[in-house]
């Protein structure tokens, strides 16, 4: 089963994320009966022989509970107005919600969250998580995250040695 969107204009040379939120019906990942195959694809025009660019082909795909954020990264060679389809290549259920498309950077880091006290107290090591994720269209890698004070002092600091892929997300501690 096919579903393709409305046209979206999009220029040459821009690198483009088309993001949306998955959740699969088949049982809870890694436990699956009834895994998930699917496809997102790209082409100009509505119908299934338009979809000529296949974006990202996901096998095996489970995640019963909650929906999850996914993106496909993509330019084009030619400015225009172009379809993109989510095709179900098995008979598992799949729910798909929050579809939208923008021009991203090829470096483009942000943090997600920061978890950890609200206030530190001198003598009493504290533990924060950071959140970071890569929005940007290639990965990053030697990115440093610190922790700042009021005054912009540094309380800590981590340096990733380890690839962040992009549009994904990695916890630092």
């Amino acid at each position: 089963d096919w579903f393709i969107s409305a046209p979206v204009a999009v220029e040459a040379g821009k690198t483009y994320a088309l993001r949306y939120a998955v959740r699969l019906m088949g049982g809870a990942t890694g436990e699956s009966l009834f895994p998930s195959n699917y496809s997102v694809t790209m082409g100009q025009g509505t119908e299934v022989a338009d979809q000529t660019t296949v974006l990202g082909k996901f096998d095996n795909q489970s995640n019963e509970t909650v929906f999850e954020d996914h993106a496909v990264t993509f330019t084009v060679d030619k400015s225009g107005e172009y379809n993109f389809g989510f095709q179900v290549r098995n008979l598992s259920p799949i729910q798909i919600t929050n579809v939208s498309i923008e021009a991203i950077h090829d470096v483009d880091m942000r943090v997600d969250a920061l978890t950890g006290p609200t206030s530190a107290q001198v003598d009493n090591p504290a533990i924060y998580e950071v959140t970071v994720y890569n929005n940007g269209a290639k990965p990053c890698s030697g990115y440093t995250v610190k922790l700042v004070d009021a005054d912009n002092n540094t309380l800590a600091e981590f340096t990733s040695k380890d690839e962040l892929a992009a549009q994904s997300s990695r916890k630092v501690a």
